[in-house]
């Protein structure tokens, strides 16, 4: 009995302890489960440590962010951005700053949409085929003289019966394979020294006696070829035609016009009514022009919004400097009170004791959470919302350019009469009856242009042979092919290294390596038959005769002629047509959406003033009464540090939880790793290395893992942290997700194997996880040193006294021992101290002499400058009746701040507006509207202050002659001082367009296997191509053609045909193109060195008639480009007769300012382009066109 009553003691005692022991694993595991909530995951001990070190980051931020707020001395705006995951605290002050009148926005938004209401439909449903009719009657208006001249019958006859009679080319019977084995030998035996102990050059040597003595015959009558190319019969053909394939150029002029007119006939027959319909739309469409200022002023409201709402929905890339520890946002710091009642954080910082007391410490923060996390909430359902930045820049570009036109359109007087006119001239227009081959006489044109260029380059390679001297040649010739006929036969080693020494010694034998290498380089087609294949193509000659003919009869030349006489705007109908078509692009889905983004922006300036507002306007706020909150010194730093610790641990975890898809990504097929690497952002990052890496990294995160799992339970802070040190050992694989997302997923989605396509998703996967540890380890590491500082405040705080640390008396020993006396140490301390402001004085002037290095290279290089106008801030926008940069329209606007930034970012200082009547540079605008302030601006960014404008003064002398007092201050201020000019924003290759010159002859045309591997970089119309591809001899000379010019006089690189192939073999070619970019151009027989200095006249603005004209390329055929040109060079004065090519000679060596310059340019070499040189400009007007 007493047995039974002892067992049910025992068992009541076990069920007891069974109860407590369960109900605190229930609390532990109920806690875990609400890290696992907040985080996501609870599967890893690293995500359980990652989740616990997360409430201590929220406690430790938001003691730094207290104390900030509280003494101020953080800057509110700052965190709010951070909170609300916004770039740039300076979008959070403009956007306070805004004077923001919703209601007043939304009346005018209201009104537009009313008047838009009352047009109606567009009557004109095919607007923009009326529009490139137009077009096409604008650009062959100008081509009357040549249509007509087309017409003549005999016009083109001599030239094709001598054409018909080219054949193949049988003259040179010399294999080219063995002309080539030849010349290359010929071309090492000038370094080849044979030993008897090298095989290799013994070898080269019996080879090249052998080939000579085999060919030394057929070589020899070669050259004799060669030395009488002038008069061998099928060459002589060749040359009674070269040059002479411009005869056609008036047919083939025809042949465009009417390709032109058969292309928009069914719109050209039915202008009349078209005009008819536009002109009863004109009465309502100018009744709204009228109201351009307003219109406008709806545009300069909207123009705010547009920067802000960009700003607002840039979503931050930059480190985090106050809030690290809020990963999820402002909801983290409601989490903190409950974080303090929690079993975590009171047993490894508080030994247990009650951490509720921190509560009342936060009192700073409770004013501003709630406000804060719904502002939050708000601003990301709309910055989730797609489109809102780009329809508020586009509905205010729509605005600006219905003010622009609708200045020009309301007082306009000629619509009615042009229209009238018009209709007149085209009333009688026919269809083309005839069926000429119109395509086939491009054929034809394009076959006997590549005669031209092969002849070209024939004669070219003879001339250079010519000037060499072929007799000498010949007779060392002679003499080299007997000493190889001597040692032929021989096997013995010295009679063959003696042969070789004797033809080295020949007299001549350079020259004769010379020609051998031309003939070999340059008449490669010649000598191996291609030239002859490419005459057996032969075209329809027969097709000639009905192209001239084709106009007859259907009244468009004649149409052409009376527009010509007639007093027609073709740009007022044009201009109404587009303005028809933009001004009902206003509907209200648009302006709905555009009010409901205001409202957002005026909701969301309101609660970021009620969070602002308890702070009120001082910096600094005195610390909450009855705060009961040490200071913890160097709070932010330590906050930061543990914060991204914290969060590099939480993808640490990610990417453990998801080890089984790196092992995946890693052993995908060579198909699918193939077509990765071809991605040129990835060539040098999904190498075999890299994926060797990736498939480790598991094995690392398993290791880190193992570690986790024995240090979990650990009650000592620090030793607990310790997992911080291990996952700093974590390396990864150097792979940046980013490029996973952005490159490698849309180009294999796209990829034609259905395999390789499949694989898209499992990148796209592994985008979403950290790849890269390395370049964090220190980072993470730094967490781990955070520990000790933080024990210690806690420590102080809640008044715990640790026992001393086992050793710690012993190292004091060791110190006494040492002899080290606390001076020593100071001594020694101080020592390391200078050493090292030593070593960080050296290290500040190596980066500052690179730097300069780098800065002095951007300078001189070429592609800085004339590829500036494709920078964003230099890019030339219509400003009245000529062009100006961005930066420009800011000071007639009075916008100081977008002044400055413009500069920053790189804007041209020394860009000028450019119209027919003024040249003046920023600096000159400034003192005519007596802008003090950005004259200092544009000096400090290193505008030049001696450049000259239209009335040849500087902009000082215009100060003094208009007597701006506050300007004048300003110039003598900086009168002595100088200042680096701003270059603009580095223009990388990802930002190329290439555009290939399709006259390149077949062999050496790679643009279709380049644009298959770089399809990225490929021109599309209407863009400008950044760089233009053209043929180039072997000096890298440009031989200028008639369609060549528009590139030649643009905002475009032009480079060398051989670039192409330069970059399929080695891809770093794209960028680093300086060996292929061509600086040189023959012109009518003579050679110039400044194309790359013509490009830098045009893209600084320093030409206005040239500039204007060079923009206007863009959209324009080549016929109307040609006409252009022929405008320009008249103009000059150097192309009519004189032969030279059309550029402008700077007098900036010569002149001394304000010393009137020749109103003419002249034909000459300018001199190297600077910055800051002063180059006064033409005052020839340009012939306006338009844009």
């Amino acid at each position: 009995m007493k047995r039974m009553l002892l067992m049910r003691v025992i068992l009541s005692l076990s069920f007891c302890f069974a109860l407590c022991s369960a109900g605190e694993l229930k609390t532990n595991h109920l806690e875990s489960l609400r890290f696992a909530r907040q985080n996501g995951q609870s599967s890893s001990a690293i995500r359980q440590i990652a989740n616990d070190f997360s409430l201590l980051a929220r406690l430790v931020n938001g003691i730094s962010l207290q104390e900030g707020l509280s003494d101020g001395s953080t800057n509110l705006d700052d965190v709010i951005a951070e909170f609300l995951n916004i770039e740039s605290s300076n979008t959070v002050r403009d956007l306070l700053q805004m004077q923001l009148d919703t209601n007043e926005i939304s009346s005018k938004l209201e009104k537009m949409l009313k008047d838009v209401g009352k047009l109606g439909d567009n009557p004109l449903t095919d607007s923009a085929l009326v529009r490139d009719a137009i077009v096409t009657l604008d650009t062959f208006k100008n081509d009357i003289v040549e249509l007509k001249a087309g017409k003549k019958k005999d016009i083109a006859k001599d030239f094709i019966e001598k054409a018909k009679k080219l054949n193949t080319i049988d003259d040179i019977q010399m294999p080219y394979s063995d002309f080539a084995a030849i010349a290359s030998h010929l071309k090492a035996m000038r370094f080849l020294e044979p030993d008897i102990n090298n095989a290799d050059a013994l070898a080269e040597s019996r080879s090249a006696i052998k080939r000579i003595a085999a060919n030394s015959t057929s070589f020899y009558q070669t050259l004799g070829q060669f030395r009488s190319y002038k008069t061998l019969s099928t060459l002589g053909k060749i040359w009674a035609i070269n040059n002479n394939y411009t005869v056609l150029n008036s047919i083939f002029k025809i042949s465009k016009a009417a390709q032109a007119y058969n292309q928009n006939y069914a719109i050209l027959s039915s202008l009349s009514s078209k005009m008819r319909q536009l002109q009863d739309d004109s009465t309502k469409l100018i009744s709204l022009a009228s109201q351009n200022d307003f219109h406008s002023t709806l545009s300069i409201s909207l123009k705010p919004f547009a920067t802000l709402v960009a700003g607002l929905s840039t979503l931050r890339v930059s480190d985090r400097s106050f809030t690290e520890g809020f990963p999820n946002g402002p909801s983290d710091l409601s989490k903190i009170k409950d974080d303090l009642k929690g079993a975590w954080l009171k047993e490894k910082i508080a030994e247990g004791k009650d951490m509720t007391i921190l509560s009342s410490s936060f009192q700073t923060l409770e004013k501003f959470t709630e406000k804060l996390i719904a502002i939050s909430e708000d601003w990301t359902k709309f910055r989730n919302a797609n489109g809102n930045t780009k329809l508020v820049t586009d509905s205010s570009s729509v605005f600006e350019g219905l003010a622009e036109d609708g200045k020009v359109l309301s007082v306009s007087n000629d619509l009615e009469s042009s229209i009238k006119s018009l209709t007149k001239t085209i009333k009688d227009l026919k269809k083309i009856e005839t069926s000429p081959e119109l395509e086939n006489f491009d054929k034809l044109y394009n076959y006997v242009f590549r005669i031209n260029e092969y002849a070209e380059k024939f004669k070219k390679a003879f001339e250079q042979m010519e000037t060499i001297g072929m007799s000498e040649v010949a007779d060392a010739w002679t003499e080299v092919e007997t000493i190889a006929n001597g040692a032929v036969t021989s096997t013995d080693a010295t009679v063959i290294i003696d042969a070789v020494k004797k033809m080295r010694a020949v007299e001549n034998q350079d020259k004769l390596a010379k020609v051998a290498i031309i003939a070999s380089d340059e008449l490669k087609s010649l000598l191996s038959g291609e030239f002859s294949s490419f005459l057996k193509d032969k075209p329809k000659w027969d097709v000639v005769e009905g192209v001239q003919q084709c106009l007859e009869g259907t009244g468009f030349v004649e149409a052409l002629e009376n527009l010509n006489s007639a007093t027609i705007s073709l740009n007022t109908i044009d201009r109404m047509l587009d303005y028809g078509t933009k001004v009902r692009q206003i509907d209200k889905t648009s302006v709905e959406s555009l009010k409901s983004i205001i409202v957002v922006l005026g909701k969301l300036r309101d609660g970021i003033k009620q969070v602002k507002d308890p702070f009120g306007k001082s910096s600094r706020h005195r610390r909450a009464p009855g705060g009961k909150l040490k200071t913890l010194k160097k709070s932010k730093v330590i906050a930061s540090d543990l914060g991204k610790g914290v969060n590099l641990l939480h993808g640490i975890a990610k990417a453990y939880d998801r080890r089984n898809e790196l092992i995946t990504a890693a052993e995908l097929p060579d198909a699918v790793n193939t077509a990765v690497s071809l991605v040129p952002s990835l060539e040098s990052v999904w190498t075999v290395n890299n994926r060797k890496a990736l498939k480790e990294m598991p094995a690392e995160l398993e290791k880190l893992e193992q570690y986790a799992q024995e240090n979990k339970d650990k009650t000592d802070l620090i030793e607990l942290g310790s997992v911080f040190g291990r996952a700093s050992e974590i390396k990864g694989s150097p792979i940046d997700s980013k490029l996973l997302k952005e490159s490698v997923v849309p180009a294999l989605e796209k990829n034609y194997q259905s395999n390789v396509k499949a694989t898209a998703p499992t990148f796209l996967k592994l985008s979403e996880l950290e790849l890269d540890f390395s370049k964090h380890s220190t980072r993470i590491k730094a967490a781990s040193l955070t520990l000790p500082s933080l024990r210690e405040y806690f420590d102080e705080i809640f008044g715990i006294k640790r026992t001393q640390i086992a050793g710690e008396s012993d190292e004091k020993k060791d110190e006494i021992q040492s002899g080290l006396s606390i001076e020593m140490l100071g001594i020694i301390v101080g020592c390391i101290i200078l050493f090292l402001l030593l070593v960080g004085g050296i290290i500040f002037c190596i980066v500052r002499c690179r730097k300069r290095r780098q800065y002095n290279a951007r300078l001189l290089d070429p592609e800085t400058w004339v590829l500036l106008s494709f920078t964003a801030e230099n890019t030339p926008n219509t400003f009245g009746s000529g062009f100006s940069i961005e930066a420009h329209k800011h000071i007639i606007k009075k916008n100081y701040d977008s002044f400055k930034k413009c500069l920053k970012n790189g804007a041209y200082v020394d860009a000028k507006l450019q119209t027919d009547k003024q040249s003046n540079t920023m600096l000159h605008e400034a003192v005519l509207h007596d802008k003090h302030k950005y004259v200092e601006a544009l000096i400090k960014h290193g505008a030049t202050r001696e450049i000259l404008n239209h009335e040849f003064e500087t902009p000082m002398q215009l100060a003094v002659r208009l007597k701006k007092k506050k300007c004048i201050k300003m110039f003598k201020k900086y009168e002595h001082k100088k200042f680096q000019i701003v270059l603009p924003e580095v223009f990388t290759k990802n930002n190329y367009l290439i555009d290939v010159d399709r006259a390149i002859p077949i062999e050496e045309h790679y643009h279709g296997d380049f644009f298959k591997k770089f399809g990225q970089y490929q021109h599309e119309h209407p863009k400008r191509p950044t760089h233009y591809v053209a043929k180039t001899d072997k000096d890298n000379v440009l031989h200028v053609k008639d369609h060549h010019l528009p590139m030649i006089f643009s905002a475009t690189m032009i480079m060398g045909h051989r670039w192409l192939k330069a970059c399929l073999d080695n891809p770093s070619a794209i960028g680093n193109n300086k060996e292929w970019r061509v600086t040189k151009m023959s012109f009518r027989g003579k050679e110039y060195d400044t194309l790359l200095t013509i490009k830098d006249y045009i893209n600084r603005m320093n030409v206005p008639y040239m500039f204007g004209i060079g923009v206007s390329y863009n959209n324009h055929t080549l016929a109307q480009e040609w006409s252009l040109m022929r405008t320009v060079t008249t103009q000059l004065g150097v192309y009519n007769g004189t032969g030279e090519f059309p550029f402008i000679e700077s007098c900036a060596s010569t002149m001394s300012v304000g010393t009137p310059v020749s109103r003419t340019p002249t034909s000459g070499t300018p001199n190297s382009r600077t910055p800051n040189s002063v180059t006064p400009t033409s005052r020839t007007p340009g012939k306006t066109r338009r844009h």
